[in-house]
């Protein structure tokens, strides 16, 4: 299992929602390859993320624009294989200063997108050196690094990192795990910095939760 490094080949934006593993002629068809991009932000020299279905850490985006190079993440089987066809193709267009940017409504407008339950965790030095974190809660998730349910962390040369720590180990961008409910559950925090200095962890995000 190996993080590799693709590119969209298309003049025209593509869409990652398209990702599909049964069919070659349509959208982006994936074989033994992750449900994560991971896109170099040049601003904070750290990636972000984006997950089909709509957890993504930091500015990640389904939106792929032309000619955009990202990493994705090969399964531990042999082959793995992209193959991008025209249905991919989406007239969305990443706008604003940092065109990773993305919102928290990118999960609303999913088709038959299901409320998901998560917190998102910010490390920040300023405005500009940033690292945040997707922790989303499902019943059927497992407090273990599972393929494809939660997503790695890939560092970066930024000044400073955050990931959370799977029960096994494993720094992750994205965690998913059950909700605690009444029971409290610890979620381990990986943190990084390369000087000295006054650092802010920020909830920049709790959508769904029960007041309990």
């Amino acid at each position: 299992r190996g993080f590799n490094l693709v590119g969209n080949p298309y003049a025209s934006s593509i869409d990652w929602e398209q990702y599909n593993t049964t069919t070659t002629t349509t959208g982006i068809y994936a074989n033994n390859v992750g449900t994560t991009i991971y896109e170099l932000n040049p601003a904070t020299h750290n990636y972000d993320t984006y997950q089909v279905g709509g957890g993504h850490s930091n500015h990640g985006t389904r939106t792929i624009a032309s000619g955009q190079g990202f990493f994705v993440l090969a399964a531990n089987n042999t082959n793995p294989q992209l193959i991008f066809n025209e249905s991919a193709k989406t007239a969305t267009q990443n706008t604003g200063l940092n065109l990773f940017m993305a919102t928290s409504g990118d999960m609303a407008n999913l088709n038959n997108a299901i409320v998901a339950q998560y917190l998102r965790l910010q490390l920040a030095k300023d405005a500009i050196n940033t690292d945040d974190i997707y922790i989303g809660f499902d019943a059927a998730a497992s407090c273990q690094y599972v393929f494809n349910e939660d997503a790695p962390s890939k560092a970066g040369t930024g000044e400073i990192s955050l990931s959370s720590i799977s029960s096994d180990n494993i720094a992750l961008a994205i965690n998913k795990l059950p909700l605690p409910k009444i029971i409290q559950t610890t979620i381990r925090l990986k943190v990084n910095a390369t000087a000295d200095g006054i650092y802010k962890l920020n909830m920049t995000e709790i959508i769904a939760f029960p007041s309990l």
